[in-house]
């Protein structure tokens, strides 16, 4: 719904660069420390095994990149923020990813995403 903006090295990862690792991996990162510090449950994932359980999961993306511009007071300059929307169908054993997969929904994914970047919605399949 909003530009995704995931990161590597400091580098944004384009249409052609982002994986489903990437998109999984940051969201499981997100809601682990979300749960820690604002939840009643600490979620405790196995970050290794989940990262393994990703090789299973396929994905079918219709992605494309755009740009969104904002104005920082701060710097006293406009800011490009790019980042790929569109539609990301995944399939897989997506079960151990469910709680960082609905909740992201709410703290979206990514960088910026105090900015609202990384807003997406889970349709049904």
């Amino acid at each position: 719904m909003t530009p995704l903006r995931l990161q590597n090295n400091g580098v944004p990862l384009k249409v052609q660069t982002i994986t489903e690792r990437a998109l999984l991996m940051a969201l499981v990162r997100r809601f682990a420390l979300v749960s820690e510090f604002y939840g009643e449950t600490h979620w405790q994932p196995d970050f290794h095994h989940l990262s393994a359980l990703t090789d299973s999961i396929q994905g079918h993306r219709q992605l494309s990149w755009r740009d969104w511009k904002r104005y920082s007071n701060r710097q006293q300059q406009e800011m490009v923020l790019g980042g790929v929307t569109g539609r990301w169908d995944l399939r897989g054993e997506l079960a151990a990813f469910w709680p960082a997969l609905w909740f992201g929904q709410w703290l979206h994914a990514g960088k910026n995403a105090s900015f609202g970047l990384g807003h997406y919605e889970i349709l049904a399949a």
